[in-house]
């Protein structure tokens, strides 16, 4: 009802009532809430100023319209429509109840989109009657609030996305330190498995982490990025340790902060950003390690370093260019003229145009020339440089070394004096050798022939004595004949052994597969046959091979399965073995063991050296060059023999044949 028409009944006109009217004037008029009044069946009676700003319609405008009008239309939040009947003051006239804070979106054609309303209606009734005559409408405009709400939750979506898109973590904390924004990479950063994971406010944290300074002693908590960012501080790129506490991984942290402010600077908050540096950290460490090691190294290989900036002219030298060039700090003037002037004079003109080369690109900067120290001095330099260019190609800078190689170029030039007269030495050496080589086959000619003849002649002669003059001879005279043939026959012996050591450097070694197991086998049975007597137990592995000369590893075999045969001929059980072994470097060796007599292990230096002895003759005969043949036949195979024995309980040969 409007506020010139009381509903229920007139009251008698008076100085009060006009009072009453005057102040309800006055607040339907001045309240900045919308009233509405509308009949019983909505259509408006009359709205107050208020009403007609809000709708954007004049009360001539908005008097008769009713909610069914089609310039207007009411949708929920949802933007779903509010059917007539649903409207706050249809459904107070229907009902006859209030219906409050009813909040509803109103389309109008006025050109200002969607109002944002909350609507309450109150029934309003004549005395004596059951159903409202009319309805009041208040309205309270939430339009601007709407729009807050719809900007902060755009503010918030792009804030979000934002953060999603960050590879740094991000945190948003309240003044109380609860975290009221972070994003996932906060988790990844903070080695929490997900977002959800992770603890939301700051007091949770020191139970969580250990945070170290960066000279390694452990932050206060008060030191910590939030509660410093809460007290006003401002920062950037300030680096801490991490530790998690219960798994103990530990990383490094760049951190920027600040607080965050409202209208009057007073703080309410803070906002934090980190960056995981622990492999920028350690690239850093690799660099410097990389560079002190490149310094040690320029200055244990006499290497001076230079920098050249085309552009200004100026050169920059490093204390190993000065002393190289024998300028102090203060006499180097910074220019390229004193690389100039230290330059040898016959060298400076192919100097300086291997360098112009370089610049134009026509070749790489690598050269060598001779420069004069200011102690009169010449030194040889190698010079290398590489030229960095612009955009256009146009030199702007260069960078190089130089090393001193004078101890180098008076090597190259005596091993060069040297190889001149190389020739020479091989030549005279070779007839030497060929001069010894001669001298030696005189020497075997003459033992085999000069010598054995004589042998010969006194052997015979013995023989016959013993055979033709036996009766003749008393016992004494019989065993002195057969010391001589003993002797004879062992010289003879002698002399064979040394022509086959001297013979073992000059036949050419003619490799190819050799059956050891079958050429042992072979060996073997004719040490049986010549020695019926002895019952020796044989293990020769099957299956030994070997690329070697197959004559030379029969003389080896003949030497070491011999002398196995003769150092057990007085064992009741003697046992010969053949085999193979891999050591733990997977070098193969061959070995033969035996139980015979062995030997002691201090003499083993003296073993393989020609006619050297570790037993009697009286005890077991022989020349002592056996092994002296046999080491020499591995070695021409580039091999290797050594042996292990115990005296009184036999003896081990290990020799390769690689």
């Amino acid at each position: 009802m409007s506020p010139e028409q009381p509903v229920r009944g007139e009251p008698a006109w008076s100085t009060q009532a006009f009072q009453a009217a005057e102040a309800y004037r006055l607040v339907f008029e001045a309240t900045p809430h919308g009233i509405l009044f509308q009949d019983a069946q909505g259509a408006i009676l009359t709205a107050n100023p208020a009403a007609e700003r809000i709708l954007g319609l004049s009360l001539g405008q908005l008097q008769g319209r009713s909610p069914a009008d089609p310039g207007w239309a009411a949708v929920h939040e949802d933007g779903s429509p509010v059917p007539v009947e649903a409207l706050p003051a249809m459904a107070a006239l229907r009902t006859g109840r209030p219906v409050a804070g009813v909040v509803l979106g109103l389309v109008t054609q006025a050109g200002r989109g969607t109002i944002w309303l909350e609507v309450s209606a109150v029934p309003l009734f004549r005395d004596g009657e059951a159903r409202p005559c009319q309805v009041m409408v208040t309205l309270v405009d939430l339009t601007d609030l709407k729009r807050a709400e719809a900007t902060a939750r755009e503010t918030r979506v792009k804030l979000e996305a934002a953060l999603a898109s960050m590879n740094d973590a991000v945190f948003i904390s309240d003044i109380d330190g609860r975290f009221i924004e972070f994003n996932e990479a906060f988790a990844t950063f903070h080695r929490f498995a997900s977002k959800a994971d992770c603890a939301r406010t700051f007091a949770e944290y020191p139970d969580i982490l250990d945070v170290f300074l960066p000279d390694g002693s452990l932050a206060p908590v008060a030191q910590w990025a939030v509660p410093r960012a809460l007290r006003g501080e401002t920062a950037t790129g300030a680096e801490y340790g991490l530790r998690r506490k219960d798994t103990g991984e530990a990383w490094v942290g760049s951190y920027s902060f600040a607080p965050i402010r409202d209208a009057g600077q007073r703080i309410i908050g803070s906002v934090v950003s980190a960056r995981d540096v622990t492999a920028h950290k350690r690239e850093e460490e690799a660099l410097a390690s990389t560079t002190r090691r490149l310094a040690l190294a320029t200055a244990s290989a006499n290497i001076g370093v230079w920098d050249w900036d085309l552009r200004s002219g100026a050169m920059t030298w490093d204390d190993r260019m000065l002393e190289l060039y024998g300028l102090t700090r203060e006499a180097f003037q910074g220019g390229v003229e004193a690389w100039q002037q230290g330059l040898h004079p016959e060298d400076l003109g192919r100097a300086l145009a291997e360098c112009e080369a370089a610049l134009r690109g026509e070749a790489p900067y690598a050269t060598e020339f001779r420069l004069r120290h200011r102690d009169g001095r010449v030194l040889w330099v190698k010079a290398t440089g590489l030229v960095l260019r612009d955009d256009a190609g146009a030199p702007v800078r260069m960078l190089g070394l130089n090393q001193d190689i004078t101890e180098q170029r008076e090597a190259q030039a005596e091993i060069l004096r040297m190889s001149l007269t190389l020739e020479q030495r091989v030549q005279e050496r070779t007839a030497q050798l060929e001069a010894a080589y001669r001298e030696q086959e005189a020497f075997s000619y003459s033992v085999s022939h000069d010598l054995r003849a004589p042998l010969r002649g006194i052997d015979g002669f013995s023989q016959v004595l013993l055979e033709d003059y036996r009766d003749r001879l008393d016992e004494a005279g019989r065993n002195h004949l057969a010391r001589i043939r003993a002797g004879v026959q062992r010289m003879g012996q002698l002399i064979e052994d040394l022509l086959k050591l001297s013979r073992l450097n000059r036949s050419p070694l003619e490799r190819a597969e050799v059956d050891l197991t079958g050429l042992a086998r072979k060996v073997a049975e004719g040490l049986a046959q010549a020695h019926p007597a002895s019952r020796v137990e044989l293990a020769i592995q099957p299956g030994l091979a070997a690329r070697a000369d197959q004559r030379l590893v029969q003389e080896m075999l003949d030497n070491l399965l011999g002398n196995a045969w003769k150092f057990t001929s007085k064992r009741p059980d003697p046992r010969i073995e053949l085999g193979e072994r891999v050591g733990p470097d997977g070098e193969r060796a061959f070995f033969i063991r035996d139980n015979g007599a062995g030997f002691d292990m201090a003499h083993v230096g003296k073993l393989f050296n020609a006619f050297q002895r570790l037993h009697l003759v009286t005890e077991f005969d022989g020349t002592g060059i056996g092994l002296a043949i046999v080491q020499r036949i591995v070695h021409r195979h580039g091999g290797r023999i050594w042996a292990e024995a115990e005296v009184g309980r036999g003896a081990t040969f290990y020799f390769t044949l690689p």
